[in-house]
């Protein structure tokens, strides 16, 4: 299931690089599956593209928090 979600994102990354929504979504996926390194690399991608992505902002400052 993650791996066809994951390359499906990957995909749409690949079709439209502006779009922030592919990356913060990669990193749900990571995250439910403890890539949690991952998964703050793809939040991280999501608001370098969209600064104002709260969602990204809001999960990130939950995993440096640990």
């Amino acid at each position: 299931y993650y791996s066809k979600a994951e390359h499906e994102l990957n995909m749409a990354m690949e079709q439209a690089p502006h779009l922030s929504s592919p990356h913060f979504l990669l990193g749900l996926s990571c995250y439910s599956q403890g890539k949690l390194e991952e998964a703050r690399e793809s939040w991280r991608k999501a608001l370098k593209i969209n600064p104002k992505c709260r969602q990204s902002q809001t999960l990130l400052s939950l995993l440096d928090d640990d």
